[in-house]
């Protein structure tokens, strides 16, 4: 993608395939995804205008859905509002652009439901494609240690919820010292996962790379870490989940995070600490078939 292309205004539609400004009012003011941050999402990139790994970003949203007790609509349900949406994405100004779509679905205006559902697209801003090349990383501490909160449903482990406001504060923080994201850690001292990405390093045994990213437990199933995977595994890479320790993540011959708009972005400095690029970086990119 061209990132000083034209301009496009958002687009957004609901479950029957209409669309609606998206300056227009759509949610009620008492809706509990606005009260309380009641609801889930997900969110894929649109490249060439075919979305990413779609089938599995809905299902996920359903995932997310069960997890916090919300009837996500199943995939075949949003197909409709996909439709509009790329088509309007092809008629517009901005058709070779790449977009993101989200998915939203809140609890609705009452515990009981239903649940309020549409879908939000929006060009990648310039500053998210620019991160591709490289981004700064902070580390802070998340007060809890994985696999203790997989073992409590009631924290939503493994959600992608639209409860925002810590991961945001995080992000603010970690600006505010002078890095792009935040990578969180455990009362463990092992990785977790960042506010909106994954970690990843990378590095070989006997001449055999690997690629690794932080043990699952209590983090979101990241399906761009899970792509980029299968792709590892067939071009005769190792590809695991396990738990990594911030040391690692320093000394790794590769550092990278992962994620659904910036796809993977290799980590350039650790708490205002430089470190070297990996050097499977284009090869990684490929196998992940980024734009």
């Amino acid at each position: 993608m061209n990132a000083s292309g034209p301009v496009a205004p958002a687009l957004v539609a609901t479950l029957d395939g209409a669309l609606h400004p998206a300056d227009a009012p759509l949610l009620r003011p008492d809706d509990l995804g606005v009260l309380r941050g009641d609801g889930v999402f997900d969110a894929t990139l649109v490249v060439q205008g075919r979305p990413r790994d779609l089938s599995e970003h809905l299902h996920r949203l359903v995932v997310s859905g069960e997890i916090a007790d919300i009837a996500a609509p199943e995939p075949p349900l949003w197909q409709a509002a996909v439709d509009a949406v790329l088509a309007a994405i092809a008629a517009g100004p901005a058709a070779d652009a790449e977009w993101m779509l989200r998915f939203v679905v809140t609890r609705g205006v009452s515990e009981a439901g239903p649940p309020t559902s549409y879908l939000l697209a929006a060009p990648l801003g310039a500053e998210m494609i620019a991160k591709r090349k490289g981004l700064r990383v902070r580390l802070l501490q998340r007060g809890f240690i994985g696999v203790e909160v997989a073992a409590l449903p009631w924290l939503m482990p493994g959600g992608k919820t639209l409860s925002y406001g810590i991961n945001m504060a995080a992000q603010r923080e970690a600006h505010r010292r002078g890095d792009d994201e935040v990578l969180f850690v455990g009362s463990d001292g092992l990785l977790l996962e960042g506010p909106t990405c994954s970690a990843l390093i990378t590095g070989q045994t006997d001449g055999r790379p690997w690629i690794a990213s932080p043990s699952m437990s209590g983090i979101l199933d990241s399906i761009t870490v899970r792509r980029l995977f299968r792709a590892c595994r067939a071009a005769g890479w190792d590809a695991d989940y396990r738990p990594i320790h911030p040391d690692e993540l320093r000394s790794a011959e590769g550092a990278y995070v992962a994620s659904s708009g910036r796809l993977l972005a290799p980590i350039e400095a650790i708490d205002g600490i430089e470190r070297r690029l990996g050097p499977r970086t284009d090869e990684l990119r490929a196998l992940l078939e980024m734009p």
